[in-house]
């Protein structure tokens, strides 16, 4: 009886012992799970603090998405070539030929060898008070007496004979001195040296033509004189 108590104080104490040894190892494993984990956490927070530090000092090294290259389904445009200009000499045209005003010192030529100059001041189509056509061609000259040589009652000049050629065909206007409204003679004699005296005359030359060679009497002939409108 006294041995059966005794054995039973002995398995209960041994029981209460390995229960605590039991309740000892489970509180060191909790323990020791927890120390892994907090270690485990304070790794992870190390190294992502350390990526951070690495990505703000080399912002290259980030990852980035390339742009992705804009395409158009319009067809690329073509520039056209450069026109290069070249300048082209205009055409002459009869409203130009028209239009073509003498100018100043232009045409001048010799009278009755060196006494006298002539010179155009003006040769330009009228209208014709009869048919009221632009036919007739208004002739104003400026004559001039130089001082070099002596002069005769016979130095003069008739403007109502001058006539108008047509430098194309040949043709001839004006002959008709009748016909010609004009200053009619001027005599170089009665002018003092190195005076002038503008004259003029009226010549038909038919439309069409554009310019004419004057022939003025006693004076050498004016080639190719435009007619002005």
């Amino acid at each position: 009886m006294e041995r059966r108590t005794q054995g039973r104080a002995t398995s209960s104490v041994l029981s209460g012992i390995a229960f605590v040894l039991s309740t000892w190892a489970l509180l060191l494993s909790g323990y020791t799970v927890h120390q892994v984990l907090a270690m485990r956490q304070t790794l992870n927070t190390t190294r992502n603090s350390e990526d951070r530090s690495a990505i703000a000092l080399n912002p290259s090294t980030s990852q980035q998405t390339p742009n992705p290259v804009a395409k158009s389904d319009s067809p690329a445009r073509i520039e056209p070539p450069l026109e290069v200009s070249v300048s082209q000499k205009p055409e002459t045209t009869t409203s130009a030929l028209n239009n073509q005003e003498i100018q100043p010192g232009q045409f001048v030529q010799p009278a009755y060898q060196n006494k006298a100059r002539v010179e155009l001041l003006s040769v330009k189509r009228i209208q014709n008070p009869e048919t009221g056509k632009r036919d007739f061609v208004d002739v104003r000259v400026r004559i001039r007496r130089l001082a070099t040589q002596e002069l005769s009652a016979l130095d003069t000049i008739y403007m109502g004979r001058t006539t108008a050629g047509n430098p194309e065909t040949g043709e001839t206007y004006g002959s008709d001195r009748d016909a010609n409204p004009s200053t009619g003679s001027v005599a170089l004699f009665l002018m003092s040296p190195n005076s002038s005296t503008d004259a003029y005359v009226q010549l038909h030359v038919p439309q069409g033509v554009n310019a004419i060679d004057l022939h003025i009497p006693e004076t050498e002939p004016f080639k190719n004189v435009p007619l002005g409108s």
